[in-house]
């Protein structure tokens, strides 16, 4: 997570084509969101969700994907 959120966040997020980058926790139902608003740049910190009535909105797709749909079935025991 701290290189997906650091170094690796720091590069994709200069990619002129890239519209989201998402980042999934893997001990918890939780993600990381930046979403490009049309041409403009990425906001300077990511958007935090969490719990399983969370969704990440993803408007390059115009779609909204329930993080109960991306985790269903995860047993974090």
């Amino acid at each position: 997570m701290k290189i997906d959120l650091g170094d690796k966040a720091a590069d994709y997020l200069q990619l002129s084509s890239l519209a989201t980058y998402l980042v999934f926790a893997q001990d918890e139902v939780k993600t990381w969101a930046y979403n490009r608003s049309g041409e403009k740049q990425f906001p300077p910190g990511p958007q935090v969700l969490a719990g399983t009535d969370a969704s990440i909105s993803i408007p390059a797709l115009s779609i909204d994907l329930p993080l109960i749909d991306i985790y269903g079935g995860i047993d974090f025991d």
